[in-house]
């Protein structure tokens, strides 16, 4: 990592951007003798060109089709600006792609990156600091609260926070009312889980038919919120360390060993963990999952006229509700010119105004980023019809996410494999989990200091 940043480091962005027109001669006066005629019209001044930048993606399937929707209503919407969509894989693919055009000096002007990995980019010095257009616009960077905690470094702002998610926890509705549960009180705080894992589970012949809850090892931000919930930090202050190798961290790990111990609990494996929660979810053999609030309206489009579906807060630890966030963040990377920042600018606040957020919402279910987009007409409507678009919003008033560092993607890949060793192979205590994370994420922090 540090000899790619390094070499980022090195690379000349410097473009020169030329406009040349050619020279035209003023008509001759006409002679005196001639005769009286009309003075000719002036040529018609040529339409000024369109200003065409890049937005790379990196989603695909019903979002890419909601994003090119969202591009092709503002390239619809004025006649400056031209935005190309280019979906470039998922997360890791387009990163890596972003990465070989900045070192190839063709990079697009804007792209999309998973929050976790803008610090890389801001650290190289290859991210645009977006202060000057928001200061000049009085563009209120504070409508968007924890969600802008991985784009502000020092008085620079370098990101804004797009397609962004919560964790969720999605339960069948008619599978509490058959357990004798209310189904308009689910779990909130892990006692209350615990004990709900084991009404949900039903055994036939001691086999287990139906699990009370499934859950994805490998899904980071549910770690990070419970380690929040117990006032922990994913990384201590000075960033040399975690922060929770301590009682609090030990606690959630604990809680993890309680889960495992539920013969109600089913704990896919790690790869590809959230699609095998949600197809497990939708023919009824698990009833309930937490998952990210994107995948809310694909998981209430598979399971209508199947069963209700209830969305809830993610169990907190004695009802201390905190958060982390996921998704990604929009990027202007460095590279462009002038006329064409400004272009990105343009689309950048396009996609924080009421009718268009709140259409993408709609679309994607992603969560709205502002109060502007949350109150919006269309999706208003929407959770007068389906409520359970309300959480995410709602939840996202708890976001505590950690201090953003160069090589935070790394970190918290340790953190996944010590959770799904200890979930999925009972490779580890709790004292050996998180002593196991506490020094490989100091070893990585140290190398990258």
């Amino acid at each position: 990592m540090k000899k790619f940043l390094a070499l980022l480091l090195t690379v000349c962005m410097v473009f020169a951007l030329c406009a040349c027109g050619a020279k035209t001669e003023a008509p001759a006066q006409a002679p005196a003798q001639a005769p009286a005629e009309a003075p000719a019209e002036a040529p018609a001044e040529a339409p000024k060109e369109k200003v065409t930048i890049e937005y790379w993606f990196n989603v695909g399937g019903a979002l890419e089709t909601a994003i090119m929707e969202q591009i092709a209503d503002f390239n619809a919407s004025q006649d400056e600006v031209e935005v190309v969509g280019v979906f470039q894989g998922y997360f890791n693919d387009c990163v890596a792609k972003t990465q070989a055009a900045i070192l190839a000096g063709t990079p697009p002007v804007l792209t999309s990156m998973e929050r976790a990995v803008t610090p890389q980019f801001y650290y190289a010095g290859q991210t645009v600091d977006l202060t000057p257009y928001i200061e000049r616009d009085g563009f209120d960077v504070e409508q968007f609260g924890g969600f802008l905690n991985f784009s502000r470094y020092g008085d620079e702002i370098v990101a804004l926070p797009v397609m962004r998610s919560v964790p969720v926890l999605y339960y069948n509705k008619e599978a509490f009312v058959e357990a004798g549960l209310d189904p308009e009180n689910p779990p909130t705080n892990w006692e209350e889980m615990l004990e709900t894992i084991d009404a949900l589970t039903i055994k036939e012949n001691g086999e287990v038919v139906r699990y009370g809850f499934e859950f994805p090892s490998s899904d980071i931000t549910s770690l990070q919120a419970y380690v929040a919930q117990t006032g922990a930090t994913m990384l201590n202050e000075d960033k040399t360390g975690i922060g929770f190798d301590n009682e609090q961290g030990r606690m959630v790990y604990d809680y993890f060993y309680a889960l495992k111990a539920k013969d109600g609990l089913k704990v896919p494996p790690a790869a590809d963990s959230a699609t095998v929660c949600k197809q497990d979810f939708y023919n009824e053999s698990v009833a309930m999952i937490i998952e990210s609030n994107a995948a809310m309206a694909a998981i209430l489009a598979e399971t209508e006229g199947y069963f209700e579906v209830g969305a809830a807060f993610l169990p907190a630890y004695q009802d201390n509700y905190a958060y982390a966030t996921g998704g990604s963040n929009i990027v202007m990377l460095q590279g462009c010119g002038e006329e064409q920042q400004e272009a990105a600018w343009k689309f950048m606040k396009y996609l924080y105004e009421a009718e268009s957020g709140g259409k993408f919402v709609v679309n994607t279910g992603y969560v709205p980023l502002t109060e502007t987009i949350y109150n919006s007409p269309a999706v208003q409507e929407v959770i007068a019809a389906k409520p359970q678009y309300a959480v995410p919003f709602e939840a996202s008033k708890y976001i505590v996410d950690p201090f953003p560092c160069e090589v935070w993607a790394e970190c918290q890949q340790i953190m996944v494999n010590y959770t799904s060793g200890l979930l999925i192979e009972d490779a580890y205590t709790t004292e050996e989990a998180v002593s196991g994370i506490a020094a490989e994420v100091a070893a990585v922090l140290a190398e990258n200091s």
